[in-house]
C-alpha cells in the first residue's frame, strides 16, 4: 500500500534530506557524549594528567554493557579465537562459557584499528574511544536501510517517518548506546 505517490527523483531527494538531518543529529549526539565523557574522565584524576589504568574512558553508570563489549573486543583481539566462547569478566574468579555473536565485538576491534590508525593512541584506548563513533554510524546505516525499504514499499512519507522515529526515540538510542543514551534529553 502506497501512502504517497511522488516521482522517483522527488522521493529520493526528500529521503536524502531526511538522512542528512538524521546524520547531523547523530554527529551532534556523539560529540556531546564525547565532551561529556571527557569531563567525567577528568573528575577522579586528582590533579594527574591521565589515568594510570590501561582502560581510561569513563562510562556512565548505566553503560555497563558498553564496557563489557569493549572488554570482550579486546579479549578477542588478544586471543587466538575467532568466536567469543569464554569470558573471564563474569563469575569471578572462574569465568564462564558464553555463546554470543562475535560480529559486534569484531566490529569494535575494527573500529579500534581505524581509530588507532588516525590518532596513534594505544590500541586499548583506541577501542574504547572508537565506540563513540561506531554506534552512530551503525544506527545511521540501519536508518538508511530501513527507510529505503519503507520508501520503496509505501512511499516517501513512510520513509521519513522511519527516519524521524529512529532519530527521536530514546528507546532506539538505548539499543545503540555508547554515544547516545545520556544526551537524548538535550533533544527533547
Amino acid at each position: 500500500m502506497q501512502l504517497s505517490n511522488e516521482s522517483y527523483r522527488t522521493r529520493w531527494l526528500i529521503l536524502v534530506t531526511a538522512w542528512s538531518f538524521a546524520a547531523l543529529l547523530l554527529i551532534l549526539q556523539a560529540q556531546l557524549m564525547r565532551d561529556y565523557l571527557q569531563v567525567v574522565g577528568q573528575l577522579g584524576l586528582r590533579g594527574a594528567a591521565t589515568a594510570s589504568t590501561p582502560l581510561k574512558e569513563g562510562f556512565p553508570s548505566f553503560a555497563a554493557d558498553a564496557q563489557t563489549w569493549v572488554r570482550h573486543a579486546l579479549a578477542l583481539s588478544e586471543g587466538d579465537q575467532l568466536q567469543l566462547r569464554w569470558t573471564t569478566i563474569d563469575n569471578a574468579p572462574f569465568g564462564r562459557e558464553v555463546h554470543w555473536n562475535s560480529a559486534w565485538a569484531w566490529c569494535i576491534v575494527g573500529a579500534g584499528h581505524v581509530y588507532q590508525l588516525f590518532t596513534g593512541v594505544p590500541f586499548a584506548n583506541a577501542v574504547e574511544k572508537s565506540t563513540i563513533w561506531l554506534t552512530p554510524i551503525t544506527l545511521m546505516v540501519l536508518i538508511v536501510i530501513l527507510s529505503s525499504w519503507a520508501t520503496r514499499r509505501a512511499g516517501v512519507i513512510a520513509g521519513v517517518v522511519i527516519v524521524a522515529a529512529m532519530c527521536c526515540n530514546d528507546r532506539i538510542y538505548e539499543g545503540f548506546f555508547r554515544a547516545m543514551s545520556i544526551t537524548t534529553d538535550c533533544l527533547r
